[in-house]
C-alpha cells in the first residue's frame, strides 16, 4: 500500500492496521491479554518482561493509536526494526513484511513534518 500523500497521522492509522494485521498472519498476535506485571519493566521495548511481538501488541500499538486518536504529539524516533533484527536475529528474513512495516514507522516518526 502507497502511503505517499497521506498525512503523517493517516500513514501511521494505515501502518497500525498494517502492523497489526501482520502479527495475527506472522501467528505473533497473542489472543490473551498479558499479565499487569509485564508492563513494570524499567528498560526500553519492556525486553526483560515481554517478547517483541508482546511489546508490540501491548504497547507501542495501543500506545500510538491513543496518540492519533487523541491528537497527541507522535514520538520523534522508534528504533522498531533495529528492536527487531536484535529480537529475530537471523530468522529476521522469515518476518520479511512485518520487518518492512516496522522500518516504514521508523522512517515516518524521523520525519521533520508538523501537523
Amino acid at each position: 500500500m502507497e502511503l505517499g500523500s497521506l498525512s503523517k497521522k493517516e500513514k501511521i492509522k494505515r501502518l497500525l492496521e498494517q502492523l497489526e494485521n501482520n502479527l495475527k498472519i506472522s501467528e505473533l498476535w497473542s489472543t490473551e491479554e498479558i499479565s499487569e506485571e509485564k508492563f513494570s519493566s524499567k528498560l526500553p521495548f519492556c525486553a526483560d518482561t515481554m517478547s517483541y511481538p508482546e511489546w508490540l501488541q501491548f504497547v507501542f500499538i495501543k500506545k500510538m493509536q491513543m496518540l492519533v486518536e487523541e491528537d497527541g504529539d507522535l514520538p520523534s524516533a522508534s528504533g522498531l526494526f533495529p528492536m527487531a533484527q536484535v529480537y529475530f536475529g537471523r530468522a529476521i528474513f522469515r518476518y520479511r513484511e512485518l520487518a518492512g512495516i516496522l522500518l516504514k514507522f521508523d522512517r515516518i516518526l524521523k520525519e521533520d513534518i508538523k501537523e
